[in-house]
């Protein structure tokens, strides 16, 4: 970043960018992330390595429309098995590289929609964050 004058300065706004599912709920392409999974009392949720931001995560996919049948054949019971076999206790973070998509789903407090993490196959563990 420059000013008027073409020297260097820190900004002090965030200009990072965030790519975001559209207000009818499209999913965005995937993606491969690591991060932070966390379950505790029936909440899961995912902080990408680097982010400020966590979403609330699922494993698998919304049900197929037409058909009702999984869009993809790993589901949300075999991310928490994954899960608990990786931890000590629950509750605990869980670092992984996982092959992903965003998209909304139910709010997790009260009426309306919220973004997700969709996890699509069984996560790998990792170290650290990079």
């Amino acid at each position: 970043m420059v000013d008027e004058k073409g020297e260097a300065f820190a900004p002090k706004a965030d200009y990072s960018l965030d790519k975001l599912a559209d207000e009818i709920g499209d999913a965005i392409p995937r993606m491969r992330l690591s991060g932070t999974f966390t379950y505790m009392a029936d909440a899961q949720s995912f902080q990408p390595c680097g982010s400020r931001f966590t979403w609330p995560c699922v494993g698998g996919m919304d049900l197929g429309e037409e058909e009702g049948e999984p869009l993809i054949p790993f589901n949300n019971e075999d991310l928490q098995r994954a899960y608990r076999k990786a931890v000590k206790n629950g509750g605990d973070p869980w670092i992984i590289e996982a092959i992903c998509t965003m998209g909304m789903g139910p709010a997790m407090e009260g009426d309306g929609a919220d973004e997700y993490v969709f996890i699509e196959q069984l996560p790998q563990s990792v170290e650290r964050c990079p």
